[in-house]
């Protein structure tokens, strides 16, 4: 039975779910409630967040093949399949209904490379379901049905797609689009679209290490050998060894699946560096602490106090690393500041003032949003809504123009006027 004597008001109120140990539920049972639960209002608030940003793709894409190589890999059990589906029903059916009364939403749509993974991930889970819970394969056999099924569906679908025309091109244009940096076709302008990553891990030391410390603040050359990118490449290595050959938990090839995911990314677009941040740090962290824990766990039966002294020694090497990449990043953060200067926030002020109410605005989207908070108008685009069309039309208007900024206002009459 459930336990839960030590359960408080306080407690209740920072976890709800807490009350459930006051029940007479078994701790299976409540294991089970507390995994529908949070894969539903994952579910809830990965939708609401598409409503505002277009990179919830990458999760879902992360989740996808996680879910994917974990069911090739034989790494399934009732509760990883409750927490899946009780997460992607209710974003795919919070989807679908926005899109059947007309409620377009860029970030999320029916048809997307990412939604198609999971499509495929979802009818992968409910076969290896069906087939544990019906027993239609021997026990011995379930861990190969998957993988056979993948490579036959594969194989069905590859010569469909041969036979298919429609179904050819539109197969071709999902592995271009799911292979190329995300870069490719953008109108090359002073935009981060533009902007490949080709030195990714050649400068990887000065975004994800130690390198402005070494630049900017005069610290010894050796520091940067403790950037965090390279306690990441070890923890990654170190935890697909633990995964692989000490059964370790599903976790970790998440994280895997993670990094491999977010570093194709960032190599792409640079801008997408930020997404790299997370795994990256995850993974430098668990090699931080297996490493001290390994170091301890040798010098334990030390004789004197060699072993406190290696436990100070672990202590302020790991202090070091984090205050020397905390360090470089300081410099980064510092060093950016509002591109809103005072000459764009007068131009915004003017427009305002001196059109009328009912003026729509032609801009670069990156833009978009200043004219709506600050200028007061309306705009064709803005970062809410920038998919390839109609972005590249409007970049190439501004390529042929010769003009870096052309506002053009539209008013209720007709009548248009450009100002330069």
């Amino acid at each position: 039975k459930g336990g839960g004597e030590n359960i408080t008001w306080r407690s209740v109120l920072l976890d709800p779910l807490l009350i459930l140990h006051k029940t007479n539920f078994t701790e299976g049972r409540i294991r089970t409630i507390k995994t529908v639960f949070y894969g539903f209002m994952s579910g809830i608030f990965l939708f609401l967040m598409s409503l505002s940003w277009g990179g919830v793709k990458i999760p879902m894409i992360v989740i996808s093949l996680f879910v994917l190589i974990s069911l090739l890999l034989n790494r399934y059990d009732f509760r990883f399949f409750l927490s899946y589906v009780s997460f992607f029903l209710p974003f795919l059916i919070l989807v679908g209904t926005c899109w059947y009364f007309g409620w377009v939403i860029p970030a999320a749509t029916l048809m997307g490379v990412e939604m198609l993974a999971n499509y495929v991930a979802l009818g992968a889970m409910i076969i290896r379901f069906g087939i544990e819970r019906y027993r239609l394969v021997e026990e011995k056999y379930i861990p190969y049905t998957l993988p056979v099924l993948f490579m036959v569906g594969l194989f069905v679908f590859g010569i469909a797609s041969y036979i298919n025309v429609e179904l050819g091109e539109w197969t071709i244009r999902v592995i271009e689009s799911s292979s190329r940096p995300l870069s490719y076709g953008v109108i090359a302008s002073t935009v981060a679209e533009s902007q490949t990553a080709g030195n990714f891990l050649k400068d990887s030391v000065t975004t994800f290490g130690t390198g402005y410390a070494v630049a900017v603040l005069k610290w010894p050359g050796f520091t940067i050998y403790t950037s965090l990118i390279y306690f990441s490449w070890i923890g990654l290595f170190l935890m697909a060894y633990e995964f692989l050959f000490r059964r370790r938990k599903k976790e970790f090839l998440l994280v895997f699946v993670m990094f491999a995911v977010s570093l194709m990314l960032a190599m792409g677009a640079l801008r997408l560096n930020f997404i790299f941040s997370f795994p990256a740090a995850i993974t430098a962290g668990y090699c931080l602490v297996r490493g001290g824990e390994f170091v301890i766990s040798r010098t334990r039966n030390l004789k004197g106090k060699l072993p406190v002294y290696v436990k100070i020694g672990v202590g302020v090497f790991m202090g070091f690393v984090i205050i020397s990449n905390f360090a470089s990043g300081w410099v980064m953060a510092s060093s950016i500041g509002p591109s809103l200067d005072d000459a764009w926030y007068e131009a915004l002020i003017w427009l305002r003032d001196n059109t009328p109410e009912d003026a729509i605005i032609l801009e670069w989207w990156d833009f978009g949003w200043w004219f709506h908070y600050i200028g007061k108008k309306i705009t064709l685009v803005d970062g809410g809504y920038h998919p390839r069309k109609p972005t590249q039309d409007i970049a190439q208007f501004f390529k042929v123009h010769g003009c870096i900024f052309v506002p053009a206002l539209f008013q209720s009459g007709g009548r248009c006027e450009t100002y330069l």
